[in-house]
């Protein structure tokens, strides 16, 4: 058996090598559909992709953030958590009790020396607390401050004091009453510093019992917890005034939003930006696959008149090659090896085509995009889906001259002699 395969597929290459302008041109027709494609694919892949990164490794794309004060009970911001589109949920107290100024330990308490910041309450699985990658486990656990004697800064917040991960820092809550000035201190490890591209702002990521104390306390609240004087018992949180929402995946963000407004409460979302890139990758994937389909139309159609018309030409020599003493079975693999032939000689131009193209286009674009991107770009597996795609579209044709090729008549062809 492997010797007639063997020499099928000698002549086969033989037969292309003499009739080598029609096998050139059958290359080049398919380099001419399959290249195209390639370049107009790794842009809608890498332009999008580039998009879609950008808005996945930045935190606040999947925030959602609420307009104006509300009261807000546990109850209803495990509400907020069960929804499959939430990632995180967690209360928060008014924004104007949210303040602390921040000091290295050891610091003289003074303006000069402390820097002022914004709470906000962190907690187990919090988006910010672990890079994009994370695994799902580290993401459920992970948080910015694990107690109320933990804390992390932001890093413009870290930079200002001079502070880093493992150092301590110190936190004072004020408060006025009757023209005199009360301040409640504590002393925090800091946790980790949130990078710039995850939180830009001056924040301190506390623990919710704390941002929960430091509102007590400036309401003239004992917080017996931390050791600070007040002259109303402490008395829990029963109504919280805002909330921090981060939705699971980008497509998420309308839906989470549409159902946290039908609960009467006004949020803001980067949901337009969102559907704009997804949109885009949407438009881009419909005309790929239509001029896909209409190239593949083109393409087995080509070849298969190019076979068709190639087996009829050779109507003699498969005639004298069937009595010569190749089987009939044989002599119907010639056409199905040629063609396999083309087509991989036609996508390996076509790579190559690829290859420069995405060199000029990524080196056009590069003063445009972030360091590390590409306007244009393919994984391994999109090249094997092209060779995957392109033989199969020549074995349509092929299997149409090999029916051909099985119908000549060895005795009828040599009359024509």
């Amino acid at each position: 058996m492997k010797q007639p395969l063997r020499r099928v597929t000698q002549l086969a290459l033989a037969d292309l090598k003499h009739d080598a302008l029609s096998t050139t041109c059958q290359v080049l027709l398919i380099m001419a559909v399959l290249a195209p494609l390639l370049i107009l694919f790794a842009l809608k892949y890498g332009i999008v992709s580039t998009l879609t990164d950008q808005l996945r490794r930045d935190p606040e794309t999947l925030r959602l953030k609420p307009r104006g004060s509300y009261a807000l009970s546990m109850a209803d911001i495990e509400q907020m958590r069960a929804r499959p589109e939430t990632r995180f949920a967690m209360p928060m107290t008014r924004s104007i009790a949210a303040h602390i100024d921040l000091y290295p330990e050891g610091a003289n308490i003074n303006r000069t020396e402390g820097i002022g910041a914004q709470m906000l309450p962190t907690g187990a699985g919090d988006p910010l607390a672990y890079p994009i990658d994370a695994s799902e486990k580290i993401k459920a656990e992970a948080s910015l401050a694990p107690d109320p004697d933990s804390i992390s800064l932001a890093a413009s917040v870290a930079r200002k004091l001079g502070l880093k991960a493992g150092d301590r820092v110190l936190g004072v809550i004020e408060r006025n009453r009757g023209g005199r000035v009360f301040a409640g201190t504590r002393t925090f490890a800091i946790h980790a510093i949130v990078d710039e591209t995850k939180h830009r702002q001056a924040t301190a990521f506390v623990h919710l019992d704390f941002l929960s104390a430091a509102e007590r306390y400036r309401d003239d609240y004992a917080v017996p917890q931390f050791g600070w004087d007040g002259t109303r018992d402490y008395k829990p949180i029963t109504a919280f005034r805002s909330f921090r929402l981060y939705a699971r995946r980008l497509e998420d963000v309308a839906r989470l939003a549409s159902y946290i407004r039908s609960l009467g409460y006004e949020v803001k979302t980067e949901a337009p930006r969102i559907a704009s890139v997804l949109g885009l990758s949407r438009n881009l994937g419909a005309i790929f696959w239509m001029l896909g389909t209409l190239g593949a139309i083109g393409l087995v159609g080509a070849l298969a008149a190019a076979s068709i018309a190639s087996i009829e030409r050779k109507r003699r020599a498969v005639a004298v090659l069937n009595l010569l003493g190749f089987e009939r079975r044989w002599l119907v693999a010639f056409p199905l090896v040629q063609n396999m032939m083309i087509a991989g000689a036609g996508v390996l131009l076509s790579f190559v085509v690829y290859g420069l193209m995405n060199v000029s286009i990524n080196g056009y674009f590069s003063t445009a995009l972030e360091e590390g991107t590409k306007a244009a770009s393919l994984e391994a597996s999109h090249f094997l889906l092209a060779m995957t795609f392109t033989l199969a579209a020549a074995l349509i044709p092929a299997m149409i001259t090999a029916r051909r090729t099985a119908k000549i008549d060895a005795t009828e062809a040599l009359r024509e002699l």
